[in-house]
């Protein structure tokens, strides 16, 4: 079996880029109410609702701003981390190996969809009207 014979699982893979970052932005919004900084939990909410929005309504602009902008902080997070996981003495130490595998998965899983996302509206071939 594959994902033609099941519409809902197709249509499942093709909005997983934006549930993988409402699930993020979720646990990020948790965190900062914890911490009560207003302005970032305000801009989180935002970035929520327009994920949701994109979920629904594929906006083919707010998906590539999207992507863009979502690639360059997940390569970003991705090099931060990297730089921190250097820092260490031991490379063997458990911690140095934990931040290794959390944060490959979720910065690489992380730039992987959002450059799925660039790529899936970003018109390849000129369509002719």
């Amino acid at each position: 079996m594959n994902a033609t014979t099941f519409p809902k699982f197709k249509s499942l893979l093709h909005s997983l880029p934006e549930i993988w970052y409402i699930l993020l932005l979720i646990t990020g919004i948790v965190s900062c109410l914890q911490t009560v900084n207003s302005i970032i939990t305000l801009f989180s909410v935002t970035i929520l609702a327009l994920l949701i929005k994109q979920l629904f309504y594929k906006n083919t602009k707010l998906s590539i701003v999207f992507g863009a902008l979502l690639s360059i902080g997940a390569f970003y997070m991705l090099m931060a981390m990297l730089s921190e996981y250097s820092e260490f003495q031991d490379k063997n130490d458990p911690k140095a190996i934990q931040l290794l595998v959390g944060g490959c998965l979720i910065c690489g899983t992380s730039l992987i969809l959002s450059i799925q996302m660039l790529v899936r509206m970003t018109p390849l071939v000129p369509r002719v009207p």
